[in-house]
């Protein structure tokens, strides 16, 4: 997840993470690494040239003030949108409503995104276009308009056509038929940072949520076979594992996590995964792309055969087996070199198999296991293999995380809750505890830039000497405004009146 706000001690500003345009896509890669190959993306629109930039500073006449930064937070969502979700789904929105009340009026800097748990079927999903999608579902795992945005997986709400060919771009026929049906956000991606660096006001929370409402609702027509972490590891390797989301800079607007400086003074990220299901996760045959890791089925016909016990141990082993895939992907979109894959897990389950909560836990008088019992085992397992577990719940004992700075963020949420206020004011006070005031130099950049992670600046003095501005001490406030930390400029020599600051960008 990831949370950002900046505001002066004149007037309050945001920091924006730049959208690009929402048509824009790249063509899939192979996992970097991994055993498992990524469903073949159809040929994709261009990406605009990004233009090398080169602004030079006084910095003596620059302004410093005092800025309230809390963390950049990324949270995706994974909803169970088979038959017996309906009503979570809308809790889970409600939830998401109140928290927005609370705290957005606070500047939080919160982007988020709904995935389901039959996402995995992309690529495998027979020739239904008004289905999963053309091309057999190849775009199903991406994050573009028309699919991730309003009930799945009835794709760009049935419309004929609704892709330019052999992209996973809307038409403009489609999407202003889209637009007029109001049945779709056409925003898969989420921001509280209004995409042109403004200050959003009530009227842009309002439309947030709304999107939030028709995103996280994707309806009760999914597979039975809910996926949650085979889901998770397709969009991983479909969405964010391509070469768009992996080059720099990185230019795709569908690209969700992006990458990041874990040693960001100024713009700490953090990111997190939402799991929500009422049933056990389904997930078999596949290795979860990790090489060389077991392939493991918890798929219905296996699941009848389990008792409690060998439910549990196996649960164990399939989210050990999830948890190595977020953590190799983690890892990997920071600075090379950190172990810390600085991510969190929720759940939102079944936390027990309790048969006086209608759940349909154990065995029938077959001595076979209901497979759609409401257990949501498998994530349990998953969440305590970050936080650890001493058993006495009745889970297996699992040792606690300590190389994931993140991991004492996660957390067990019961879906027979209201509205999952508790999930949400949990994040909210996570970012609220996280927030600090920082001294800050501000710089107007002369064209805006296209993104943070390619800017580069240094401080040069009279004599030629040149000192790099460390990345962690630099973040934008919106695409045309930079701020360094005071004190990396604090050694600029007094008597050198010809010092500059240097800041060398692209600029689209």
């Amino acid at each position: 997840m990831t949370f950002l706000v900046a505001s002066s001690c004149t007037e309050q500003r945001f920091g924006i993470e730049l959208v690009r345009p929402s048509h824009l896509l790249e063509d899939a890669s192979p996992i970097p690494g991994g055993s498992s190959t990524p469903t073949p993306t159809p040929s994709n629109d261009p990406i605009p040239v990004l233009v090398a930039q080169s602004d030079s500073f006084n910095p003596r006449s620059q302004t410093t003030a005092s800025f309230t930064i809390s963390p950049k937070v990324k949270l995706l969502f994974m909803v169970d949108n088979s038959g017996s979700t309906a009503k979570y789904q809308t809790q889970l929105s409600d939830g998401f409503s109140n928290f927005a009340a609370q705290y957005f009026k606070a500047g939080v800097d919160l982007t988020v995104a709904a995935i389901t748990s039959d996402t995995y079927l992309a690529g495998r999903t027979g020739t239904s276009a008004d289905k999963y999608g053309p091309n057999l579902g190849q775009c199903y795992t991406r994050l573009m308009p028309g699919i991730h945005d309003g009930v799945r997986p009835s794709i760009a709400d049935a419309f004929e056509n609704p892709f330019i060919s052999n992209t996973c771009s809307l038409t403009d026929a489609a999407r202003v038929a889209l637009m007029a049906a109001g049945t779709r956000s056409l925003r898969p991606i989420l921001s509280t940072l209004p995409p042109d660096g403004s200050v959003p006001n009530a009227a842009y929370f309002q439309k947030l949520i709304a999107d939030f409402k028709l995103n996280v609702l994707p309806g009760t027509a999914g597979a039975g076979r809910e996926r949650g972490f085979e889901s998770v590891h397709r969009f991983l390797a479909d969405n964010e594992e391509r070469a768009a989301c992996s080059t720099n800079p990185v230019q795709d607007p569908s690209c969700f996590f992006g990458h990041y400086d874990t040693k960001n003074v100024l713009k700490p990220q953090y990111n997190g995964i939402i799991f929500v299901s009422d049933e056990h996760d389904h997930t078999g045959g596949t290795d979860l792309g990790v090489a060389g890791g077991p392939v493991l089925d918890h798929i219905e016909e296996t699941i009848r055969t389990m008792d409690d016990a060998t439910m549990k141990s196996s649960s164990v082993l399939l989210a050990g087996q999830m948890k190595k895939r977020l953590d190799k992907f983690f890892t990997g979109i920071h600075e090379a070199g950190v172990a810390d894959p600085n991510y969190s897990v929720f759940s939102i389950v079944n936390i027990n198999c309790e048969a006086s909560k209608d759940t349909r836990c154990g065995f029938d008088r077959n001595g076979r296991r209901d497979d759609n019992e409401r257990w949501g085992i498998e994530y349990n397992a998953l969440v305590d293999a970050y936080l650890g577990n001493d058993g006495a719940n009745g889970r297996p004992v699992q040792v606690a995380d300590t190389v994931n700075s993140a991991a004492k963020y996660s957390k067990l949420f019961d879906i027979n809750q209201t509205n999952y206020d508790s999930l949400f004011k949990f994040i909210g006070d996570t970012v609220v505890t996280n927030t600090k005031t920082v001294l800050v130099t501000q710089f107007t950049l002369s064209k805006p830039a296209a993104d943070l992670v390619n800017i580069k600046a240094s401080i040069v003095l009279s004599n030629g000497s040149v000192t790099p501005i460390p990345s962690q001490q630099i973040t934008l406030v919106n695409a045309s405004t930079l701020v360094i930390d005071a004190a990396a400029l604090a050694n600029i020599p007094a008597n050198d009146p010809g010092a500059r600051v240097q800041i060398n960008y692209f600029t689209k």
